[in-house]
């Protein structure tokens, strides 16, 4: 076990309950807090929680034999086995030869928990992709029509700057560069956006009895900056190829 944000290692201990990250999340708990349990016979059970750990499916509370005795006033009985195979494949048919004997009432399979979690992720990212695609598609098509627009304005302009001896990517630059600066904030802002909007997901979407990770990896800001920074380049080529086809002569006689 251990703590998700800082991966400190978290050790059972007598002065309270150790309860898994979404449990905490659901019942609106922290650290210090009293989780109150009731039991078979109806009595309320009030357990301190001495720490939360890391734990992406299902929801557990964990404590040693002497909390157990303290606050349950009997000893530990076990009556659960963990079992881990090393060939997964084989997983249901030894759960299932185990129900046969009798002997158990009842088995919780991981893999099949892994499985829903798999389904569910999968199902997202077929989602998150096709709005990755409908944002960089309108990204194309906010730049190319500012660029446009912006050239067509600034015709005369060009012209003037060419005659004047600047280079083309001189008279480039000086069409464009406000598309690069409003790139860049555009870029900016989506951070903030987008780390909220994630949060957003991550809270909502995930199951009750899993959570997903909540954390955002550093990769993650760079593809997102990447997107729209690869836009603007390909426009910027654009541009560059439209100023060479510039007719001077004409842009200048061309007054109103």
């Amino acid at each position: 076990m251990r703590n998700r944000s800082s991966g400190q290692k978290i050790n059972l201990n007598s002065r309270g309950i150790v309860i898994s990250e979404k449990l905490a999340k659901l019942l609106n708990l922290s650290i210090g807090d009293e989780l109150s349990l009731v039991t078979t016979n109806g009595k309320k059970v009030k357990l301190p929680i001495s720490n939360i750990c890391e734990m992406y499916m299902g929801h557990y509370l964990l404590m040693n034999s002497n909390v157990y005795q303290k606050y349950f006033n009997k000893k530990v009985n076990s009556n659960a086995q963990l079992i881990e195979l090393n060939n997964k494949k084989q997983t249901n048919s030894f759960a299932n030869s185990l129900m046969k004997t009798g002997a158990v009432s009842a088995i919780n399979l991981n893999t099949n928990n892994q499985q829903i979690i798999d389904s569910l992720i999968q199902s997202m990212n077929k989602v998150i992709f096709l709005l990755i695609g409908l944002a960089a598609l309108l990204a194309v098509v906010v730049i190319f029509t500012l660029t446009t627009t912006n050239l067509e304005e600034r015709m005369r302009e060009i012209a003037t700057l060419k005659v004047l001896g600047f280079y083309n990517n001189e008279a480039s630059l000086y069409i464009y560069r406000e598309t690069i600066i409003l790139s860049i904030f555009g870029i900016l802002i989506g951070f903030l956006i987008g780390n909220w909007l994630h949060g957003f997901i991550i809270d909502n979407l995930s199951p009750l009895n899993a959570m997903f990770r909540p954390g955002i990896l550093f990769s993650n800001y760079l593809l997102s900056a990447l997107i729209p920074l690869v836009i603007t380049g390909i426009m910027a080529i654009f541009v560059n190829r439209k100023i060479k086809e510039v007719n001077m002569l004409e842009a200048l006689k061309s007054v109103d």
